[in-house]
């Protein structure tokens, strides 16, 4: 008996071959898309890991306003937790090259090398040339792939450039200006494209510079680079490290704060000091010079009181009367002298003007060690990495995309194969009606059936988890080689994920076999034995219109009559080609709602091109660089002062982050952001009426324009405001409000730090930030531009991977159509046979098929569009992170593109099916059961 389930399962194999193997092609699609794509993060995760942890990159990078000393780095060293620490000596400064064509880089320079080379943190991977060996001579790595133009070669020598607002402070830095490339490397500690941001330059680290420690003279450090115990254990992407991290900092917190406060303590007394001396140098020096202008008033009245004397002594015929008088002459002359040489004015004193420079300088240091008491020492994770937390927002939105995409696929992979083993059961109910009569039972039986389904399941597991595991996390993170400097990804094969992808593909291919036999099998033998019985006629609703009717076609009649008479299949082919036409759709509205976020927020809402931030509200009217350059028509068109500060937005027990931002002329601030609700594009007021929120934050906190909300500013001050408007925006959460409306709200006057810069025609980004950052009083300047290019180019990851789920929503789109019209030409091989006897062309005979499929695919291709719409809006909002609002808009052409391709598969798959209907043996086909 058990020889004979065996032949019979293997004849079911062989004599349903091409369904045998679709089944295994649609599983092996679902399982391989689902574990694939599931794999992907976890193998980009792990690859990059491995990479920091085998490279030591720092778990802490602690700073101080006023630096290390040798104790500080040694108490550190000896905190519990405490695994390795590198201090080093780091500046960001502008450096080119000594030789043409003259390569301008904003570089980070790090003195981290040993003597010998040897770093025991953040080490480095040479690519070309060798290690330094003088304090002269550096290894450079080009952090920007945008700046391609200017990448250094070994040989180059780079000089501090006189561009550096603090040049004669940095040449006194360092014991060499010019500095040799002899090694090219891939670092750690830049692993992106997108370019650190920094105060100096064009704003943009573009280099990072590894000079020997002995090239930076002094006794204080920049940086203590730390690795912790444990941390290289846990996956730097995950929560646990975050939190190891987290908590040695809080922990060391205090301590840091005390010894910070420790040495700026020391340093005031030093400084308060010289403050004391040099203020009394200043009053002895002004004192001497008062008095010596109160002499140099008198000296009219003397030189006029000597002249009278000499005159009356002229006269005199007292012996050496004369004598004395021509004296007094001489004396008076040479006040006389004295005065015209001075024009009435005490000449400065040199050494007044350097005491006073000097007490200017020391009072200018105490202040900034107050503020740097406030500070403290920083401790900037690896989150505060640019590169990093780039690649790990990046990663962890194609594992939000890879929970969404896999489950609608599979579903319908499901569905198709569903519909396959139904027909395989139904083909075989005289064979199932026999075996029942001749004492089978019925789960010897239905083991048949489900034996053969798990083989077409097992096979496609292992053929679809082989290749997915390899062929998906390698397509994704190809597509981030174009952002991010590191190794290839591994793939190994994840048991984990396979055993439950295995176990949830298998599971619900037997329960589709279950579902497909037990309404046969509950029938008796003799039932089963006999043809099933066709279903009634019936009149289609197009027959009751007959003015339409008598005008159709015959084919199109018989086409009409077919499409509804098998419900089921039509049923099965829209549903099947509708899930494939909806992920093709949701695939092209994801690239069109990512690209609506650098199109829209730098082209149509920002329009304004750069952003700079000083330290005082009368910044730009009393630094002259800034003056200068604010005035220059040639380089910007119009500013705008502009007041922002970090807040909270709190409504109905729920807050979130917000950026509070008044413009200090509201009239002007359509000029540089553009403020409108995204459906209508109506023009939003900015008045004082309440506060204008942006579109994804009052999403959040389910609020509409007309609720109050309370917001809270960076004081903690709190005040209840209506929402007067909510706009569109995409990038960062935003509050705006008018002077008038924020000092009602907070009794107070905004501090107008930020200035917002529309530039001339034709400049470029790194002039902009230059010619801005050359302010004494600047903090910080960013172009927009230069943002634009950095999201755009975080964003082409992005595309890649969409690329990948549409190509593989196309595969499930051929699978779908090629196994549904397999199982339409093996249910009507007889009337296929039927109508080629009756004298059918093979061609008309094809088209007879081929009509309804089109007609079905196209419907389903329709009704795909209208579900990927649902679709591409439940992704977006499921992708998308804190303060970032995808575009909603899903574009003409991806409509098209969508249906043709759905369109193209159709085709295609006539064309491979045309075969089997020329293939089908009329003989065979019509004769009959009996």
């Amino acid at each position: 008996m058990k020889r004979t389930r065996r032949i019979n399962i293997l004849r079911s194999i062989r004599s349903s071959l091409n369904r045998f193997l679709s089944i295994v092609a649609i599983v092996a699609l679902g399982s391989g898309f689902l574990a694939g794509l599931y794999a992907a993060s976890p193998d980009m995760f792990e690859t990059a890991d491995s990479y920091l942890d085998d490279y030591r990159l720092y778990d802490l990078d602690m700073k101080a306003p006023v630096g290390f000393t040798e104790d500080d780095a040694a108490a550190v060293a000896a905190l519990p937790g405490v695994e390795a620490l590198l201090a080093a000596r780091c500046a960001d400064m502008v450096l080119e090259t000594a030789d043409e064509p003259r390569i301008t880089a904003t570089a980070r320079v790090m003195g981290t090398l040993g003597t010998d080379g040897f770093l025991s943190l953040n080490r480095f991977r040479l690519t070309d040339g060798r290690m330094p060996e003088r304090a002269d001579e550096c290894v450079v790595q080009t952090t920007a792939g945008r700046y391609t133009e200017k990448a250094l070669h070994i040989g180059d020598v780079l000089e501090i450039s006189r561009e550096n607002t603090d040049y004669v402070a940095l040449c006194g830095k360092v014991t060499a200006t010019k500095l040799t490339v002899v090694g090219i490397c891939e670092s750690p500690m830049s692993i992106s494209v997108v370019a650190e941001p920094t105060a100096v330059g064009s704003g943009s680290i573009t280099h990072m510079v590894y000079t020997p420690a002995a090239l930076f003279t002094g006794d204080t450090y920049t940086d203590l680079f730390l690795t912790l115990e444990g941390a290289a254990a846990l996956d730097a992407f995950g929560d646990a490290y975050k939190a190891l991290v987290a908590e040695f900092a809080d922990r060391y917190t205090p301590f840091a704060t005390d010894r910070a406060a420790a040495r700026i303590d020391g340093l005031k007394a030093q400084v308060q000091d010289t403050v004391r001396r040099l203020r009394a140098t200043v009053q002895s020096l002004e004192s001497a010079r008062q008095t010596e202008r109160t002499l140099l008033a008198a000296l009219p009245e003397q030189i006029a009181a000597t002249r009278r004397t000499a005159e009356a002594l002229a006269g005199s015929p007292q012996p050496g009367a004369a004598a004395l008088a021509r004296d007094l002459d001489r004396t008076a002359d040479a006040l006389q002298a004295r005065l015209d040489a001075s024009g009435g004015e005490v000449p400065e004193s040199p050494a007044l003007t350097e005491a006073q420079a000097g007490l200017e300088t020391a009072q200018s240091t105490l202040n900034s060690l107050e503020l740097a008491r406030d500070t403290g020492w920083l401790f900037r994770t690896r989150e505060d990495n640019t590169g990093f937390a780039s690649y790990k927002g990046n990663v962890g939105k194609v594992a939000a995309l890879c929970h969404i995409f896999p489950v609608f696929f599979f579903l319908v992979a499901l569905l198709v194969a569903l519909t396959t083993m139904t027909r395989l059961v139904e083909e075989n109910r005289t064979q199932i009606g026999t075996l029942k009569a001749i004492g089978f039972s019925g789960g010897q039986i239905l083991s048949e059936y489900i034996l053969y389904s798990l083989a077409a399941s097992v096979l496609g597991c292992a053929i679809g988890l082989t290749v997915g595991f390899r062929l998906f996390p390698a397509a994704i993170s190809s597509a981030y080689g174009m952002m991010y400097f590191l190794p290839d990804t591994a793939t190994p094969f994840r048991t984990d994920i396979a055993i439950w992808a295995a176990a949830v593909t298998v599971g619900s291919i037997l329960l589709a076999t279950l579902w497909a036999t037990w309404a046969e099998f509950r029938a008796c033998p003799a039932a089963l034995m006999r043809p099933k019985a066709p279903g009634a006629g019936k009149r289609i609703w197009l027959e009751h219109i007959p003015f339409v009717w008598r005008r159709l076609p015959f084919s199109i009649k018989v086409t009409a009559r077919n499409l509804f008479r098998y419900k089921k299949r039509f049923i099965m082919t829209v549903v099947g080609v509708a899930g494939c036409s909806a992920l093709l759709l949701t695939g092209f509205g994801l690239r069109d709602s990512i690209n609506d976020i650098v199109d829209k927020q730098y082209g149509e809402i920002y329009r304004y091109q750069l952003t700079v931030l000083t330290d005082s509200a009368d910044a730009a009217e009393s630094d002259d660089a800034l003056r200068d350059f604010l005035a220059d028509k040639t380089r910007i068109a119009a500013h705008l002062s502009f007041s922002s500060q970090n807040g909270k937005v709190l409504s109905g027990g729920t807050g979130g982050s917000v950026s509070i931002c008044v413009p200090a002329d509201p009239d002007a601030f359509p000029d540089f952001i553009t403020l409108r609700e995204r459906r209508s594009r109506k023009p939003i007021a900015l008045d004082d009426s309440g506060v204008v929120l942006t579109e994804k934050l009052c999403e959040e906190l389910g609020v509409r324009a007309g609720d109050r909300v309370t917001l809270e500013n960076a004081a903690g001050q709190r005040a209840d405001l209506p929402v007067s408007g909510i706009t569109e925006n995409y990038l960062t959460a935003y509050a705006y409000l008018t002077p008038e409306a924020y000092r009602t709200a907070f009794g107070q006057e905004p501090s107008f730090t930020t200035l917002l810069c529309r530039a001339a025609d034709g400049i470029d980004a790194d002039t902009l930030t230059q010619g801005a950052l050359a302010g004494e009083h600047v903090l910080f300047a960013r172009s927009s531009l230069s943002l634009k290019q950095t999201f755009a180019d975080s964003i082409k990851s992005i595309d890649a991977v969409v690329f990948v789920l549409i190509l593989s929503a196309g595969l499930l789109c051929m699978v779908v159509l090629y196994n549904l019209t397999n199982v339409n030409i093996c249910e009507r091989r007889k009337e296929l046979a039927t109508i080629r006897v009756l004298g059918f062309y093979p061609r008309e005979t094809e088209r007879y098929i081929f009509r309804e499929t089109n007609t079905l695919s196209f419907l389903g291709a329709l009704v795909g569009l209208g579900v990927g719409v649902w679709l591409h809006s439940f992704v977006i909002r499921t992708v998308e992170i804190d303060q970032v609002m995808f575009g909603r808009t899903v574009y003409l052409r991806s409509y098209l593109f969508a249906l043709l391709i759905s369109v193209g598969f159709t085709l295609l798959c006539n064309r491979l099916m045309a075969r089997e209907i020329r293939r089908v043996d009329m003989v065979e086909a019509m004769k009959a059961n009996e």
